[in-house]
């Protein structure tokens, strides 16, 4: 009997132990299930806070920046020159109140040249020395049908007021903003320099000025504009100003200190800077649309019913707002933001001469991987390349200067200079310009060697026969 009671015991015993054991084991597996169910709530919560807490932030470091930029209304100019436009074949930059009809022919005559014209100029500009290339013929032909157009276009330039077209920020936040392509601007400026290379090839000197000062002042009004279009289009067009300007004669001294006042590089950083921040903001204005509050007007005439379903669907609002999907999206265009920027400052304080665009294209993935993610508004090779090819620009921007004002020396004293002043490189600080005299002809090119293909000419040897100029 006393060992049927100690079996018993034994037996409840395991038993009892048994029971916990399965207890234990219940409740691990609820808490890994509740774990489960709750990971993705406390991610999105996690996700939540962050993204408010960072956003509040980049958000004042985004209006800072689009303060610096006064709001431009357009004016009467900027139509004046559309319209133009629309007699050579060109589209228009923004909608207008009376008719506006594009000139089917010009158009097709246009397209026509459109190719051999780009490279014809790129040639030109290209020449490391003269004399240029006579105007082809299918081109000269165009200029000749066109020609009293383009002279309208030019004396609306230089004689009215500068052509201003919207640009307003906080409408450039909408993801549908139409924002100006400025193709018109780009063929009017093919345009306008092709005829100065005319009047040069026919010694008008006065015409071919006349055109550049043209040329100029439409280029000012694009540059004004800090988005990234305008920028890339005003920093092609400048260097192809610049280069153009080294086969004529006679320039007035003003256009070194033009050029001289001139920062390619910097204005295209500010250029991906603002593209950056108004992808960011389109980004949030989209995500933040969902959750935008009701007008007071519209809570106060609100029906009963509608009350009764707003009180309803209120708690499930607060809760999408700390446990949100979207709370994802807005971490990434932040990070996006971020990291831009950084790549933005590296480069502010680099220079062209220091280090191959390889290497920055390295760095610069290297930055952004540091940084948590491989996310960023541009990718690392678009900022290099766009990084190289204006420091490119601006080298050749120099360039033209010293040409400028060796040609100025000549002029005054009758021979070329035996030396130049100021050759120290601003854009290269520690390169410098080698000029070198042989006989009636002289060179300047830069310290360094640098491969920068054949858009930008980094080196100058004049030519002995000058064309005859007419006063």
């Amino acid at each position: 009997m006393r060992v049927i009671k100690k079996l018993a015991a034994r037996y409840d015993r395991k038993r009892a132990i048994e029971n916990r054991v399965q207890i234990v084991v219940i409740r691990l597996l609820m808490l890994v299930v509740l774990c489960l169910f709750s990971a993705p709530w406390l991610a999105l919560f996690w996700a939540g806070v962050q993204s408010r807490h960072q956003q509040a932030e980049i958000d004042r470091q985004a209006a800072d920046f689009f303060s610096q930029f006064s709001e431009v209304t357009p004016n009467v100019a900027a139509e004046t020159i559309d319209r133009i436009g629309t007699a050579l074949g060109f589209s228009p930059n923004a909608r207008y109140i009376g008719p506006v009809s594009i000139d089917q022919t010009a158009q097709a005559a246009f397209r026509n040249i459109d190719d051999p014209l780009a490279r014809y100029l790129q040639q030109q500009t290209a020449l490391v020395s003269g004399p240029m290339a006579p105007v082809p013929a299918d081109l000269a032909i165009y200029l000749d049908t066109y020609r009293d157009t383009i002279n309208k276009a030019q004396q609306q330039i230089l004689q009215g007021d500068l052509p201003q077209w919207e640009m307003i920020p906080e409408k450039m936040f909408d993801l549908n903003y139409p924002s100006p392509g400025f193709f018109n601007i780009l063929y009017l400026q093919r345009l306008i320099l092709l005829s100065a290379i005319e009047h040069h090839e026919r010694g008008q000197t006065a015409q071919t000025l006349s055109a550049m000062e043209a040329s100029w002042q439409l280029n000012q009004a694009i540059a004004r504009r800090p988005d990234l279009v305008s920028k890339l289009l005003s920093s092609i067009v400048l260097a192809q100003q610049a280069s153009l300007l080294r086969h004529f004669e006679a320039v007035p001294a003003h256009w070194q200190t033009r050029l001289a006042a001139q920062s390619p590089q910097q204005e295209i950083l500010t250029g991906i800077q603002f593209e950056t921040w108004l992808r960011y903001r389109i980004s949030q204005r989209t995500w933040s649309a969902y959750t935008a509050p009701q007008s007071s007007v519209q809570s106060s005439v609100q029906s009963s019913v509608q009350r009764s379903h707003l009180s309803t669907t209120q708690p499930l609002a607060s809760l999408s707002h700390w446990f949100s999907a979207r709370s994802y999206p807005r971490l990434k265009s932040i990070k996006a933001a971020r990291h831009t920027h950084a790549a933005l400052a590296t480069l502010a304080a680099t220079d062209i001469c220091s280090i191959p665009q390889v290497a920055v294209e390295q760095m610069l993935s290297e930055l952004q991987t540091e940084q948590g993610e491989r996310e960023a508004a541009f990718s690392a090779a678009t900022i290099a390349r766009r990084w190289r090819r204006a420091g490119d620009r601006a080298l050749a921007l120099e360039l033209s200067g010293h040409v400028l004002a060796a040609k100025q020396a000549k002029v005054e004293q009758g021979t070329w200079p035996t030396q130049l002043p100021n050759l120290d490189s601003q854009v290269c600080p520690t390169e410098h310009w080698i000029y070198k005299l042989t006989e009636d002809r002289i060179t300047l090119s830069l310290s360094k060697q640098l491969i920068t293909g054949t858009l930008v000419p980094l080196k100058y040897v004049s030519d002995s026969s000058m064309p005859a100029i007419d006063p």
